[in-house]
């Protein structure tokens, strides 16, 4: 994940083609990907680089 402007634990898990979990206690929100993106760690990295951050934590903060 990109650095944030702000402190935050995370707990992730993930597994082939985009299936991902984050879960952010202080936030109390728990986020979960699936995808089939088999083998194209690219496509699926977006998820964790820019989805989540940009997006999912920077709306609920």
């Amino acid at each position: 994940m990109r650095p944030l402007r702000f402190a935050v634990i995370v707990t992730c898990a993930g597994g082939n083609g985009g299936q991902l979990l984050f879960v952010f206690p202080q936030l109390d929100i728990t986020v979960m990907i699936t995808a089939a993106n088999y083998g194209q760690y690219p496509v699926w990295q977006k998820f964790v680089n820019e989805l989540v951050p940009d997006y999912i934590v920077a709306a609920v903060r």
